[in-house]
């Protein structure tokens, strides 16, 4: 129940664009080979994620929604070197392919746990020896793990992405088994534009 909308994970992002003197900062960076013009998933959790959720012991997602936790459809499986814009792009795009659109309920590490490892709230270390991931991929209501790819780094360069990937097509080998309906669609993968005209 760590979960949040497509649309809420939009607006978060956006409400970060609008502090446009520190967007305009960690763009302008290039460390760590990082591109120009770039805003990653590492500069958001600890330029903004961190902030907001600090002292709380709850990430984004549930300090979004506090008075009902949403349970994820979908899970995003993705790099944290990306563009967040490409992902914000990517994952939209996803969203509008099902039935629920912007109100798709999705599982993204970079909201769901607790980030800050203040004291408030379990450690990172504490959160993943529940292994989320694999719980989240597990999960009964999951409709399907999405495999973000944008032009910024490759997800099979991230040891995480793998993970998930194996876990997801077990899991999809299963559902063919018991003939469940989600099986041709439990692995999905969407690019974003800038991602589609790269590989081609």
């Amino acid at each position: 129940h760590w979960g949040m909308t497509v649309g809420q994970l939009s607006r978060f992002i956006n409400l970060c664009r609008q502090e446009a003197g520190t967007w305009a900062e960690l763009a302008a960076n290039t460390d760590h080979q990082k591109r120009f013009g770039v805003v990653n998933s590492y500069q958001i959790c600890n330029r903004f994620v961190k902030r907001v959720t600090a002292g709380t012991g709850s990430g984004v997602a549930l300090r979004m929604n506090p008075e009902a936790p949403v349970e994820a459809h979908a899970m995003l499986s993705h790099t944290w070197a990306e563009d967040i814009l490409e992902l914000q792009e990517a994952v939209t795009a996803r969203a509008a392919k099902t039935a629920q659109g912007p109100a798709l309920a999705v599982w993204c590490c970079l909201f769901a746990l607790y980030q800050p490892n203040d004291g408030a709230g379990p450690t990172i270390a504490e959160q993943l020896e529940l292994e989320p991931f694999g719980a989240v991929i597990h999960s009964s209501n999951l409709l399907f793990m999405c495999l973000v790819v944008t032009s910024t780094q490759d997800p099979y360069e991230r040891l995480w992405c793998i993970y998930e990937l194996s876990v997801a097509l077990d899991v999809m080998s299963n559902l063919h088994e018991m003939l469940d309906p989600r099986a041709d669609r439990f692995v999905v993968v969407e690019f974003s534009e800038q991602a589609k005209r790269e590989y081609g």
